[in-house]
């Protein structure tokens, strides 16, 4: 047997007790989240936190057409992000590359890099996506629609572990997402939208060409046994 055909048969045994296992798993979990909810404890809490939180008076009820267009564009750059980061990794011969004009009315001191088209179309991808979030930050924040995705009391960490016991049980909340998201689906939106984006950004400019090139300046510093701190070798 060479060794190509043993990893693929290990793999396959893998498959073999994991996806089991998982699927086991997942029915144990459904069959403790019905215990619980049959119980007179999980009964109680269900009624006394049922899955939302009360919005201020001041939230507005429904969807405005620019959260349609917003959510639809940013789904459109995503994906063409994740494509062209995969052709990125997977492409060691673009067939075109870019250079900025360093000559026009925005210049820098140093030279332009040399660049993929591939990396190119990343870039602008990732520059129109901050964009498109940044503007609806500043739509949010000024039509009120931030108290729906927002957490303002809480009571939305107790209604999130109901929700969520709820889906567990395969008894599902009552939805109402129009007027009110419940708390999961709000603390969902909150880490995706005010936590998760900007991580995303953050990674990115130090993954970018200048963060690379500010990386490989910096000296790197290490320690040594009785020397003290000094420069690591590259």
């Amino acid at each position: 047997m060479t060794s190509v055909s043993r990893t693929t048969s290990n793999r396959w045994f893998k498959l073999a007790w994991i996806v089991p296992a998982i699927l086991v798993g997942l029915a144990l979990l459904v069959l403790a989240a019905r215990g619980i909810r049959a119980s007179s404890g999980g009964q109680s809490f269900l009624a006394s936190y049922p899955g939302q939180s009360r919005l201020p008076s001041f939230a507005p009820v429904g969807f405005p057409a620019w959260v349609e267009w917003q959510h639809g564009l940013n789904v459109f750059f995503l994906v063409f992000i994740v494509r062209s980061g995969w052709m990125v990794r997977t492409v060691q011969r673009p067939g075109m590359y870019w250079t900025r004009n360093n000559r026009g009315r925005i210049r820098t001191k140093g030279a332009p890099t040399r660049i993929s088209i591939n990396l190119w179309l990343h870039l602008s991808l990732d520059v129109l996506w901050v964009l498109n979030g940044i503007v609806f930050w500043v739509l949010v924040f000024c039509t009120g629609q931030w108290t729906r995705i927002v957490p303002t009391s809480w009571s939305v960490f107790p209604n999130a572990a109901s929700a969520l016991l709820q889906y567990a049980s395969l008894q599902w909340p009552t939805e109402n997402g129009w007027s009110n998201y419940n708390s999961l689906q709000v603390l969902s939106y909150f880490l995706v939208v005010f936590i998760a984006a900007p991580v995303a950004l953050a990674s990115g400019l130090r993954m970018s060409p200048r963060g690379r090139r500010t990386r490989r300046a910096s000296p790197r510093r290490c320690r040594s046994p009785g020397l003290g701190p000094r420069t690591c070798p590259r």
